[in-house]
């Protein structure tokens, strides 16, 4: 709808300095003639937008111009708080808390819908405060990275840091390399900011999409195995925490069957021998092996 892309377009002109209509086409899907209209709509709706002639020309509001509240809905409000709530249990930032009290001043009902992820990499919070500060000063940071083998020194310019599948990572460029690369926060260790300011704009980087994109790459690429596994009725409550509903049986008489994909990976064999003597593996044979492989070589550590 017009009116969405409209409001698209003052967001966008909030968040830059300055914006050509090919960027905002680019944004939208649209024609850079659409939005030569819509940003002609736009001033004559009362938007102070001022347009630079020239090759380094383009769109942007008047300095000093705020987008009034009143364009957020009481739902939009609460949606907000919730979304602000929920992430400031992932670690905690003042700029966090000063927001969601700006916001509560506009409304003051309580979150309904919230979700607690201090569990989940909680020690990283204060990392991520240190690179977030690193990254608004353009600073280098130093680290020691852990590698499968050993330890590794680090210097990097942090472009970026993230939240992906219940893990924190750090999008930066290592000194001397070519190319920026991915670092998961939990593998990071004495992290220091430094002195050294670094003048390059990494803007034209989206580290988020670039790993979302190569995970998803990688996921079509991973081979699954069917899994059957048997576990006694007594273990209803972990087998209901642990797997989708859609994937038990339970139509058994003493006992639950679960049928499931997973990718042929060692941390599938770990994750199925947590559940201990509560587990039967009844098929596949090769996966079966697996694990018989695993416990006899625990046996073997505790009984030799």
């Amino acid at each position: 709808m017009k009116i969405e892309r409209l409001l698209k377009i003052i967001f966008i002109l909030l968040n830059k300095q300055k914006v050509t209509a090919e960027e905002v086409a680019k944004h939208l899907a649209v024609s850079t003639r659409t939005v030569y209209r819509d940003m002609d709509t736009l001033s004559l709706a009362g938007f102070p937008i001022y347009a630079e002639q020239g090759n380094l020309g383009g769109y942007r509001l008047i300095e000093g111009y705020y987008f009034p509240h009143s364009y957020f809905t009481e739902e939009d409000l609460r949606l907000i708080k919730e979304t602000l709530t929920s992430t400031m249990t992932l670690h905690t930032d003042k700029a966090l808390h000063n927001i969601l009290a700006k916001i509560t001043l506009l409304n003051e009902s309580k979150p309904e819908n919230l979700i607690d992820f201090s569990f989940l990499n909680n020690k990283d919070g204060v990392k991520v405060t240190d690179i977030r500060q690193a990254i608004k000063d353009k600073k280098c940071i130093t680290f020691s990275y852990a590698k499968k083998e050993q330890l590794e020194t680090k210097k990097v310019k942090p472009i970026q840091v993230f939240f992906y599948h219940l893990s924190w990572y750090l999008f930066g460029w290592p000194e001397n390399e070519t190319k920026p690369k991915f670092y998961r926060l939990s593998r990071i260790h004495e992290l220091k900011v430094g002195n050294t300011i670094f003048t390059e704009s990494f803007a034209y980087l989206d580290g988020y999409q670039e790993f979302s994109n190569w995970m998803k790459s990688l996921e079509s690429e991973i081979v699954k195995i069917d899994i059957v596994l048997r576990f006694p009725l007594f273990s209803s409550q972990e087998v209901f925490d642990s797997f989708p509903e859609t994937s038990i049986d339970k139509s058994g008489v003493d006992h639950l069957l679960v049928r499931i994909s997973y990718p042929d990976e060692e941390w599938v064999v770990k994750l199925i021998l947590s559940f201990g003597s509560q587990v039967e593996v009844l098929s596949p044979e090769g996966f079966k092996n697996k694990i018989m492989a695993h416990i006899e070589k625990m046996t073997r550590i505790y009984f030799t």
